[in-house]
């Protein structure tokens, strides 16, 4: 990947982080906007150290 290629993919993570104007996210949102893996966000969600929402 060239210089230039990479810094077009870290402008879309960065555009992709900053569009997070919701108040409630999805598992793949969290993990993008933490950097967590979705394990560590399951495991965290069971301990009930972040809140969840059921439908």
């Amino acid at each position: 990947m060239t210089e230039k290629e990479q810094v077009v993919v870290l402008l879309e993570d960065i555009k992709a982080l900053l569009s997070h104007n919701k108040k409630v996210m999805n598992v793949d949102d969290l993990a993008q906007y933490t950097g967590l893996s979705k394990s560590e966000i399951y495991k965290l969600t069971h301990l009930r150290f972040i809140p969840m929402g059921n439908n």
